[in-house]
């Protein structure tokens, strides 16, 4: 197989397994191009000729670096001791699982046993740089495409989810963020009877168990299912986190807070300057209090 398709069907394999990290994705990569580092004419043997050259000489090609031998233990010993190794690993394990699928197959135990490996007779091979390796690099991406965003919904589970687009699973999920600002997006329908679809910041729980407080872009907070009901609702998670507060006495804000919630017995308050605030606390930025 060619190197983009080796590339691929490495970066495949990671959204498969939800090893989706920057650095994870690029040692997989750098893992599936590194069998054939054998070959003066790959791409790393382009740039590391003065490797690839000697290599090539001495084994030829698909030869000790194309060896389950020395792949697996090193997977082995980088995720027990330094994982980048192990990264590596996997991808050049990739790579050998790709090549046992060409007509010439792979003598996977070299140097332990030359036995050629092959994934199927002769109809069912690739020839490397044949149009039908063209195809099936295709399909890879497809199937990248599609694992990625399945991967941004949080996988096979998280798109059924989002398809569902239920209330209370909403509440569930939201509760396992912690301190997370989460938003909640989908379509609303009043209790006046109007249906507003937009994506409103969720402050937290309010008394009951599937009972929630919102704050909408005209600063106004919405208690749900109080004040109207989600006929479809998905969480939006975000990198940012509240800070969190627990007041036993009543206190006096002094300062204008940029954004800020506290919650008495069963719902959600703004906090304002000048007004007294106490129970639970949630706010961004500065909070001043006498």
């Amino acid at each position: 197989m060619t190197s983009p398709t080796h590339g691929i069907f490495a970066l495949l394999i990671c959204l498969f397994f939800g090893a989706t990290g920057k650095d994870i994705m690029f040692y997989m990569l750098l893992g599936s191009l590194l069998p054939d580092i054998d070959h003066p004419r790959s791409i790393l043997g382009r740039l590391f000729f003065f490797v690839s050259g000697p290599i090539n000489k001495k084994f030829g090609h698909r030869n000790i670096t194309h060896s389950f031998v020395v792949w697996f233990p090193l997977l082995i010993i980088g995720f027990s001791s330094f994982k980048p190794i192990g990264w590596i690993a996997f991808g050049a394990l990739t790579h050998l699982f790709l090549d046992m699928w060409n007509y010439s197959g792979l003598a996977l135990f070299n140097p332990v046993s030359q036995k050629i490996f092959v994934m199927a007779n002769k109809r069912y091979r690739i020839k490397s740089g044949s149009r039908n390796e063209f195809i099936l690099m295709i399909i890879f991406l497809l199937f990248g495409v599609v694992g990625y965003k399945l991967d941004k919904l949080g996988g096979l589970r998280g798109s059924i989810r989002e398809m569902m687009g239920d209330y209370n699973t909403v509440i569930i999920d939201y509760e396992k963020e912690g301190t997370k600002k989460c938003y909640i997006e989908g379509k609303l329908r009043y209790n006046s009877g109007i249906i507003e679809k937009n994506k409103w910041l969720i402050i937290g729980k309010n008394k009951g168990y599937n009972s929630l407080s919102i704050y909408d872009s005209e600063e106004k907070i919405i208690k749900i299912p109080e004040d109207g009901k989600f006929l479809r609702a998905n969480l939006r998670k975000s990198e940012n986190e509240w800070n969190m507060l627990n007041l036993e006495s009543p206190k006096k804000v002094k300062n204008n807070v940029s954004l800020g919630f506290y919650k008495v017995n069963k719902y959600w308050y703004p906090i304002k300057k000048g007004e007294y605030v106490f129970g639970d606390v949630i706010y961004v930025g500065r909070f001043i209090l006498e």
